[in-house]
C-alpha cells in the first residue's frame, strides 16, 4: 500500500458498518490531489488572471473531450440530461441556459465582459457555491486532478456556453493553480477481473442490477442478458472514474443517501384512484408524467395523464441497500474500484460510442434516454409537448417496447 495514503485509507476504505469512519488526523496526505476536486479553490478565483479570447469550435471540444461536460450536461441537443442540470429547455432544469445565466447574480470576485460569464466561471472554479435546485455538489473543478483544464480551455468553453454577439471578447480568466496527481493513482492497486466479478455476477455485489457498464469487450463475455435487459435504476457507470473521485464512488456505495444524483431520486405518485407508483420521474408537464420503474425484464415506463395525479412526492431514502459497508471487504471495494476504472479507461479510447447519447442498438435498454425512441408505453405524442424531452419524430407509435 502506498504509505502517503494508507492512515486516509483506514478511514476511507475501513468504514465502520453504517457510515464511513473519520478521515482522521492524517487526511493532509490527500489533500495535494483531493483538494482541488473537492472544490477548495477559493483563494485562487482572486488571484490575477490573464485575458483570453475563446474559441467556440474548441470550447464544443472541451465539453465533449477532455473537460467531460456532457456527461452530466445537455447542450445543444448533446450530452445528459440524468445527471446534471441540462443546459438546454428541460422540464426539471428550467429554461435555456442563456436565460438562467441572465437571471443569476454576478458572483464576486470574477471579472465579467459578457453578461453571465462571472457565474459560469464561479460554476467551473467552484462548482459548489451555487446549486441549481435538487441537484448535489459532485461536479469536479474544471481545473482539478480529474480533467485538468487550463485558461485557455475556460476561455474556450464560456466562448461555446455563453457566446457573445459580434467579434468575441477578451475574457478575464482567473489564474489556476496545478491540479496536483489524479486521486486514482493515490489508491492501493486492486483486481479489475474480480470487480467485474462483483459488478455483474448476481451472487455477489450485483451492481448491474440498477447499473450499466457498457462496452464491448463486456457484451461479448457473460453479460449478454444483462445488455438486453440491463436497467438504469442508477446512474450509469462506464466512464465514472473520469469524473468521480475514488472516495466519492465509495462513499456512494457505503453511504447511498449522502451524495445521489440528480435525476435518479425515485418518486412516489399516487393516482386519483389511489395507486402508488414508486420509480424513476423521467418527465413531468401538462399532459402527465412518465414513471420509469426497475423489473426483471427491464426498465417498465408507466405514463399517467395529468387528471389522474393525485400527488408526487420525493422518495426519502435511496433504494440503493445500505449494507454494502457490512458486506464489502477491503479487498473487494479496491477491485471494484479498479474494475470501474478499467471501464472508464476502456471507454474514453473508443470514441464516439463512448460518449453519452450515442446509441447502442435495438437492444438497448435504455435507448429513449439516449435517441428519442420511446416505447408506445411512453407515450411519445404526449412526451414531446415536454420540455427537455426528445422524441424522433421519425419513429413510429408501434416502436417495440424497451
Amino acid at each position: 500500500m502506498n504509505p502517503r495514503v494508507q492512515p486516509v485509507l483506514a478511514g476511507f476504505l475501513l468504514a465502520a458498518p453504517l457510515a464511513l469512519t473519520a478521515w482522521g488526523s492524517d487526511e493532509a496526505a490527500l489533500s495535494n490531489s483531493q483538494a482541488n476536486s473537492q472544490g477548495n479553490s477559493q483563494a485562487n478565483t482572486k488571484a490575477a488572471g490573464l485575458k483570453l479570447r475563446g474559441d467556440r469550435q474548441r470550447g464544443r471540444e472541451v465539453f465533449r473531450e477532455q473537460g467531460r461536460c456532457l456527461e452530466c450536461h445537455r447542450h445543444q441537443g448533446e450530452g445528459s440530461f440524468m445527471r446534471g442540470p441540462s443546459f438546454d429547455p428541460h422540464w426539471k432544469s428550467g429554461p435555456s441556459l442563456a436565460e438562467r445565466l441572465s437571471e443569476r447574480p454576478k458572483p464576486a470576485d470574477y471579472g465579467e465582459v459578457v453578461p453571465g460569464d462571472a457565474y459560469l466561471l464561479e460554476s467551473l472554479v467552484e462548482p459548489g457555491a451555487y446549486l441549481t435546485p435538487e441537484f448535489e455538489d459532485s461536479m469536479p473543478p474544471a481545473h482539478g486532478p480529474l480533467t485538468r483544464l487550463k485558461e485557455q480551455d475556460l476561455a474556450d468553453l464560456l466562448a461555446y456556453l455563453n457566446p457573445a454577439a459580434g467579434e468575441e471578447p477578451l475574457r478575464p480568466i482567473p489564474a489556476l493553480p496545478e491540479p496536483g496527481a489524479n486521486p486514482w493513482d493515490l489508491i492501493p492497486e486492486g483486481d479489475p477481473e474480480e470487480g467485474e466479478r462483483l459488478f455483474f455476477r448476481p451472487d455477489d455485489a450485483a451492481c448491474s442490477g440498477c447499473h450499466l457498464v457498457r462496452l464491448p469487450s463486456l457484451k461479448e463475455r457473460f453479460h449478454q442478458e444483462f445488455w438486453e435487459k440491463g436497467s438504469l435504476v442508477g446512474p450509469e457507470l462506464s466512464r465514472q472514474a473520469l469524473y468521480s473521485t475514488p472516495k466519492q464512488v465509495l462513499e456512494s456505495i457505503l453511504r447511498p443517501n449522502s451524495q445521489r444524483t440528480g435525476g435518479f431520486w425515485d418518486v412516489m405518485l399516487e393516482t386519483e384512484g389511489e395507486r402508488l407508483i414508486i420509480g424513476l420521474l423521467l418527465a413531468e408537464g401538462d399532459p402527465g408524467a412518465l414513471i420509469m420503474e426497475a423489473s426483471p425484464a427491464g426498465p417498465d415506463f408507466i405514463w399517467i395523464d395529468r387528471e389522474s395525479i393525485a400527488a408526487i412526492d420525493p422518495v426519502a431514502d435511496s433504494r440503493m441497500t445500505h449494507v454494502f459497508a457490512e458486506l464489502m471487504s477491503v479487498q473487494d471495494r479496491l477491485d471494484l474500484l479498479a474494475f470501474l476504472r478499467r471501464a472508464a479507461e476502456e471507454s474514453a479510447n473508443f470514441g464516439e460510442a463512448g460518449l453519452p447519447g450515442q446509441p447502442w442498438g435495438a437492444q438497448d435498454p435504455c435507448r429513449a434516454l439516449y435517441d428519442g425512441r420511446w416505447p408506445e408505453k411512453a407515450r411519445p405524442e404526449l412526451l414531446q409537448q415536454i420540455p427537455g424531452i426528445f422524441v424522433d419524430k421519425a419513429q413510429s407509435t408501434a416502436t417495440p417496447d424497451g
